[in-house]
Parts: structure tokens; sequence; C-alpha cells
């Protein structure tokens, strides 16, 4: 038998408004997140004109990447431009990564691009030995271990036909892989564009990936690049990115949110890799000394944690089992379709089975990593880390 919907909204226990109300807020805010997304890709057209020949360099940081640099090696080689320098940076590594760039350099007799040594040690000096190798205006900066189509670096380039803009984004997803893990990280990555477009767009930018990033090299060095943060492991980009709307303001920084701008990473092939690069990310939800990102973190893990507390609506009557149904009918129906229209602008595959796995599974994913994240420890790439401690 199934509980009779009778009941009146004055009779509902605190618990049972709460979730009502709780609901009913998530949904909507999920609605104005994706329609804030949608508008971030509207922004007009940048004029390749207003570049005034700016020259462009990529600089790749790398660290026991030989198993990906064949691929990062040949696609760099067949899809940027001749003029742009390519910076490659070695962090250390210990597994031939640096010998094959030397030979695949001069197996191809490639002139325009370097391959240096960082004398620190992590991403962040190795990112800024490229930089300061580099003689061009505008700097990229992307992973030994993307995959990508063409030169989608050079949408982001475009961006900078305006003068006002100093830093440009773009986005960043999971490549497509058989299996519910493989499908899980990607619809997860289209949360996290769907957080970075909206928060661009709203004039209000919470994250950035180093990924798929380009700045001026000027502004770089005028904000203090990554001093102040050389200690923390993850952090790079978001660091940059406050740094730079402090100060030049919010309009100087941009999301190309156009699928052809997409990189993509290969997915993690355990659940304990996916974990620990995500505690990296949010163990830096304290870091930043604003009220408005720590207020930020404290709702991406509220809300989505809520939902593990909603069986406790089934042990208070009949009213308690419709609201239990109608919360998860809306998680599931309003972020499935959220992040499938996301997925289909950026021509990902996806079905409606695949999504509602996450939606069921998501918060648990992130309450563990918000238990790693707040302790601080993590490790990656054989370097461990505790940031409070």
């Amino acid at each position: 038998m199934y509980p009779v919907l009778n009941f009146k909204l004055s009779d509902l226990s605190m618990l049972q408004a709460f979730f009502l109300l709780y609901v009913l807020v998530y949904g909507a805010m999920i609605f104005l997140l994706w329609l804030a997304w949608r508008n971030s890709g509207r922004r007009k057209a940048f004029t390749v004109d207003g570049l005034d020949n700016l020259k462009v360099a990529l600089v790749v940081p790398f660290r026991n990447e030989r198993a990906n640099l064949a691929q990062m090696a040949y696609q760099t080689f067949a899809a940027i431009e001749a003029d742009w320098e390519v910076i490659w940076v070695d962090d250390h590594s210990e597994d031939g990564s640096l010998q094959f760039l030397q030979d695949f350099i001069q197996k191809h007799a490639i002139c325009s691009w370097q391959l240096i040594q960082s004398e620190g040690i992590g991403k962040k000096p190795a990112l800024e030995a490229g930089i300061k190798a580099s003689h061009a205006d505008l700097i990229v900066t992307t992973d030994a271990d993307v995959l990508f189509a063409g030169n989608p670096f050079g949408l982001l380039v475009e961006a900078f036909a305006e003068q006002q803009v100093q830093l440009a984004a773009g986005p960043v997803m999971s490549a497509s892989a058989a299996g519910w893990f493989a499908k899980f990280q990607q619809a997860e990555w289209a949360s996290i564009q769907l957080v970075t477009g909206a928060s661009f767009h709203l004039g209000t930018p919470l994250m950035c990936s180093g990924a798929n990033l380009c700045f001026r090299r000027a502004a770089f060095f005028e904000v203090g690049g990554y001093v102040g943060n050389f200690q923390h492991l993850s952090g790079d980009d978001e660091f940059l990115l406050k740094k730079i709307i402090a100060h030049f303001g919010k309009e100087s920084v941009v999301f190309v949110s156009k699928p052809d701008a997409l990189v993509q990473t290969k997915p993690f092939r355990s659940w304990d890799e996916l974990i620990a690069q995500r505690e990296r990310w949010a163990s830096k939800w304290r870091l930043h000394g604003n009220f408005g990102h720590v207020f930020g973190s404290f709702l991406g893990f509220f809300l989505p944690v809520c939902f593990l507390f909603s069986p406790f609506l089934l042990a208070t009557g009949a009213a308690g089992y419709w609201i239990f149904a109608f919360v998860w009918v809306v998680k599931l129906i309003g972020e499935g379709l959220v992040l499938s229209a996301i997925l289909r602008a950026y021509r990902q595959p996806c079905c409606w089975s695949d999504v509602l796995w996450v939606g069921i599974l998501h918060p648990f994913f992130v309450a563990q990593v918000a238990l790693g994240a707040f302790r601080g420890n993590f490790t990656w790439k054989g370097r461990k880390s505790g940031l409070f401690h």
C-alpha cells in the first residue's frame, strides 16, 4: 500500500518543511545557474584584428608523464601554430619524460620548442620558470596529459583583442570512455563547467583550470605571479585568477565556453585517484581569504550533502514519504536536464541512465571529498601536502 497523499502544509513537521523548502530552492538555483552558464556562451564575438600581432607561448609543465607525452607531443606538433613558442618544463621527472622530449625535438628538428628544467619543486615553480623563459606577450598554460583537436587555445587568445582582458579561461572535461566510472567523471566535470561558466557570467568567478588558461605575461608579473602560494601543491590557476580580479577588476577575466575551446583529460581508472585530485582542489577552500569564496565552498558542500539526510523523512509518516520522493525527483530531473544539456553542448555522448547515477552517487562523493579537504592532507604525484598542520 502506498501512503495516502492527504496532508496540509500547516501540518508539516520542521524536518518536512525544511526539505520541501530546500529542494525548491535547490531546483531554482540549478535552473538559474544553467541560465547563467548558457548566457556565458553568448558573449559577443572577438575581433581578431585587435590582437596587434601579440606573441603567444604555450607552457607545459610535466612530472613523470612519459605515458602521456607521446600523444601530447604529437598533437602539439600537429595543431599549435609554428609561430608560437612551446616551452616544456620538467618538474624533476624520474620516468624518462625528459629524454623522450629531447629525442622528439631532435627527431623533428623543432626550433620553436624549448625544454627546460625547473629549479624549484612543484607545479608553480615549473610554470614560473616557463613564463620567465618566454618572450611572448600572452602565456597559455596546459597539462601534459590533456587531449585536444585543432588548437583550442587559439580561441582563448582571441579574447585578448579586448584591451581590458588580462586572463581568459576555457572549458575542461574528461574524455568519453566505456564504463559507469568514466561516465560519472564526465558528468561531474559538466557540473564543474556549469559553476565555472555561471560564476564568470555573474561577475563572481570562482574557479578556472590551468589546463586551459591564457593570461598576459605582464599582468602575471604585475600581480606578483604565484608569490604567497608556492607552498601549496594546488591552486596555480585559482589564486592567479583572484589576484588578477583584485588588481584589474572583474571585467579583466573572461570564460570562453565555445565547444571548440574544450580540452579533455583522461578519466581516472580508480576511485582513489579521483578522490585525491578533488581533495587537492577542494583543500584550497580556506586559503583565499575571501568570504564570498568560503561561502561558495560551504554551499558547494552543504547543498548536495543535505540529500544524504533525506531518508529521515521516511520516519515522519505519509507526508514524509511523498516529500522524500518529491525531493529526489526534483534533484534527479533538474540535474539530469542541466548536465545532459552541457554535455551535448560540448558534443559529448550522454544518456539519462548515466546522469541519474551521478545524481544518486554525487552526494556521497562530495561528502568524502569534503572530509579529505577539511583535513588538508593528501598525496599527489608522490608528494604529500599537509596544508593546515
